[in-house]
């Protein structure tokens, strides 16, 4: 969905080599944005791959610095930048994958108007989220967000569009 361009939620997190990163880091670049967790049983993954399929679309644009794709948590109990490091070399990622306190994930949650509950379903956890994909312009602008699961074919034009703004 195209949305009035509005400035992008503002956060500073740790990323999965353990050093910090925030949204202004990334000015400059066209920013994808999503939220996943690595114990994720179901659209997570799909989500992933699909980050994976985008990377391969705009190799160049992402060895230039002119695209970030960026993964934040909805599991920061679990998701230790350790563990955000092995998710995304196991599934072949070029991303950062961003984790911090409960208080931290929860207010860049807020700022993305992003639902978030932990159940306990046969034993193990599970985390229900929304889906939400934001794409964030060079300026730190967001100009359309794609809610629910997507497809590459359904962000890749709009990738493209704002990489040659």
């Amino acid at each position: 969905m195209v949305t009035d361009p509005a400035p992008a939620p503002s956060f500073r997190l740790t990323d999965r080599s353990g050093g910090p990163l925030s949204l202004r880091d990334l000015r400059g670049r066209t920013v994808v944005l999503s939220f996943i967790y690595t114990h994720c049983p179901d659209a997570c993954p799909l989500l992933a791959a699909n980050y994976v399929q985008i990377q391969r679309e705009f190799a160049t644009a992402l060895d230039q610095d002119n695209l970030a794709l960026v993964f934040v948590t909805v599991d920061p109990e679990r998701d230790s930048p350790q563990r955000l490091e092995q998710y995304t070399q196991a599934m072949g990622g070029r991303w950062f994958f961003l984790t911090g306190s409960m208080a931290e994930v929860a207010e860049v949650w807020r700022g993305y108007e992003l639902h978030r509950e932990v159940r306990e379903r046969t034993k193990e956890l599970v985390v229900f989220h929304s889906y939400k994909t934001f794409l964030i312009d060079k300026e730190g602008m967001v100009r359309i967000k794609h809610t629910g699961v997507w497809y590459p074919r359904d962000i890749i034009p709009d990738v493209r569009r704002l990489l040659t703004e």
